[in-house]
C-alpha cells in the first residue's frame, strides 16, 4: 500500500510539472479521456464519481484473488486507495463500491 500510495502521490503531482515519473506533458496524456471519451490510458478520467463534483482519476482492477480500487481528485491532492483479498466471487467488489461512497 505504500508503493501505491507513492505512485497516487507520484500521479497527482504531475500536471504541475513534479511529477518524478513522466514529464507534465505525458502526465497530461495519461490522464485525459481518448476521443472524447471518459477512459484515458489506464485511467477513468472523469468529472463527478458517487454524487461528488471534481476532476477524479480512477481505476479499479482484480486478479481473481484480489481486487483494488483507486479515486485521485488531483486539484486537491487528495484519494482514496481500497484493496480487499475477497476477489471477484468474494464479495469485496461490492464492499469496496460501497465503502467509497462514505
Amino acid at each position: 500500500m505504500r508503493d501505491w500510495a507513492r505512485f497516487a502521490i507520484d500521479q497527482m503531482k504531475g500536471k504541475s510539472g513534479s511529477g518524478k515519473l513522466l514529464s507534465a506533458a505525458g502526465y497530461r496524456h495519461l490522464h485525459t479521456g481518448v476521443d472524447g471519451t471518459i477512459y484515458g490510458l489506464g485511467w477513468g478520467v472523469r468529472t463527478s464519481l458517487d454524487g461528488l463534483q471534481g476532476r477524479f482519476l480512477t481505476h479499479a482492477g482484480s486478479n481473481g484473488y484480489w481486487v483494488a480500487r483507486i479515486a485521485l481528485l488531483p486539484d486537491s491532492q487528495s484519494g482514496l486507495l481500497i484493496a480487499a483479498n475477497a476477489g471477484d466471487d468474494g464479495g469485496a467488489d461490492g464492499a469496496l463500491s460501497r465503502l467509497r461512497r462514505v
